[in-house]
């Protein structure tokens, strides 16, 4: 059913030719075990039909919450259901995929289905089969798009044909400032190992909670560094590099509008690129992004570099990653002529959750302090 909300959308798909093209073959199959026409035949058409119901499986619903800022795809199996849950912020843009021919002559061959888009670059498809009839699929992709909006969505063809003025066009509206529904400031502070820190709560412009950790103690000299936990940008891996490598980095921009990063903080960003020979443990878990390689080298040195290592290795930022209250969604790092910043799309409040955010801000605030 429709959802009433219009700050959510439900994309609901369900395989009617499938289960009835499965099951006219158990059906002959059964038929024919009814009247002992082999029970080879039998098993082999019995076998047809539960195969194409199990890949095909039982329909899958999409849910996008601008209320939650959260992203949901189910998927039913005759085993259960699969659960997949996303940042809203990480779904880029649905495209249709096809499968088949791309001949004209052979166009009944050719087959679609509906993929999302993320922001580190997969593809992750609504269902696990593809089907006749792309109309269809292309007005679902339309809501996505269209749900999702222009700042989200990175129409990577409109970047091609014109990747400067889209660029500049994006980076303005990554800009762009947005009313809070609570106003910036610290709900919580404390002084750890004589650093001095806040915690503030904040709400994104998607309508989901933002929880930063801030201090003072440690500024750059006027460049920044920023670190996503979730993948690996580094030049030369696979989809992102040259034009490919430009666009993405552009969609990690969103970041910035999402953890309400003022523009001072990240001077340059609109040159900024990955940093080049990024420490190998952080290169496996963190998007990086710096207006200078050589500067953010030596802020992420070998004593910032190991806590990071051993967050991501006990906080892995699996394909679980909605934003519910007291969990770490994957974390965001910022090393600013401001401070450093470390921020998760949720609201946590748990004391022990805080003090763990405590004990990792104050050693990247220790480990660049002069």
């Amino acid at each position: 059913m429709p959802s009433s909300d219009p700050n959510r959308l439900v994309i609901s798909n369900r395989p009617v030719f499938g289960w009835i093209f499965g099951g006219i073959f158990i059906a002959a199959g059964f038929f024919m075990l009814l009247n002992e026409a082999g029970i080879i035949m039998s098993l082999i058409f019995g076998g047809i039909g539960l195969l194409v119901v199990l890949v095909g499986g039982l329909g899958s619903q999409l849910v996008l919450d601008r209320n939650e800022g959260s992203a949901q795809l189910t998927r039913y199996t005759i085993g259960g259901k699969q659960v997949s849950e996303y940042l809203l912020s990480e779904i880029s843009t649905a495209e249709v995929a096809r499968s088949g021919s791309s001949n004209i002559r052979r166009s009944g061959s050719t087959t679609y289905r509906i993929e999302l888009l993320l922001a580190n670059g997969e593809r992750l498809p609504l269902t696990n089969y593809y089907t006749s009839g792309s109309m269809s699929k292309q007005l679902q992709a339309d809501k996505i798009r269209s749900f999702l909006g222009p700042q989200t969505m990175g129409d990577r063809a409109a970047a091609v044909l014109g990747l400067s003025e889209v660029k500049d066009e994006l980076a303005q509206q990554m800009y762009r400032a947005r009313p809070l529904e609570s106003p910036r400031g610290a709900q919580e502070s404390g002084v750890s190992g004589e650093v001095t820190w806040e915690i503030q709560r904040l709400a994104s412009p998607s309508g989901g909670k933002v929880t930063r950790w801030f201090s003072a103690g440690a500024k750059t000299s006027g460049g920044f560094v920023m670190l996503v936990q979730g993948g690996s940008n580094q030049p030369g891996a696979k989809g992102l590099c040259g034009l490919l490598g430009s666009l993405a980095q552009l969609a990690y921009k969103q970041y910035v509008g999402m953890y309400q990063v003022a523009p001072d903080e990240t001077p340059g960003l609109d040159a900024a690129q990955p940093v080049q020979n990024l420490d190998p443990r952080l290169a496996s878990s963190y998007i990086s992004l710096t207006d200078n390689s050589y500067g953010a080298r030596q802020v992420l040195n070998p004593w910032t570099g190991a806590p990071l290592a051993d967050w991501a290795a006990r906080h892995p930022a699996g394909g679980v990653q909605v934003a519910r209250a007291n969990t770490f969604s994957p974390m965001f790092v910022l090393f600013s002529p401001r401070g450093v910043t470390i921020a998760f799309a949720s609201q946590i409040d748990n004391p022990a959750m805080i003090e763990e955010i405590a004990r990792l801000g104050v050693e990247l605030v220790k480990a660049n302090s002069t």
